[in-house]
């Protein structure tokens, strides 16, 4: 079995990353990444809502990804045993 992923991220060597810390025009700012993931946001926001035309119900899942009680229900039910 693989891990996720995300998993990757952890396993990186700190010495590959340290030549990018270096270079001053290149820090890493969180001021600036909290910009671009709002920047993002907006863009995929407008994405799913042109999405909408061709596959509603892929849009809408992106647009509202939080489950609800039904969702659950419904997904833990495909999980049960029959019995």
């Amino acid at each position: 079995p693989l891990l996720p992923r995300h998993y990757s991220l952890f396993s990186m060597v700190i010495e590959d990353m340290l030549p990018v810390w270096d270079n001053p025009s290149q820090k890493l700012d969180p001021e600036f990444g909290r910009q671009q993931f709002i920047e993002i946001k907006t863009e995929l926001i407008a994405l799913f809502k042109e999405m909408k035309k061709i596959d509603p119900n892929y849009a809408e899942k992106r647009l509202s990804p939080e489950a609800s009680m039904k969702k659950l229900i419904k997904s833990i039910n495909n999980h049960a045993v029959s019995r």
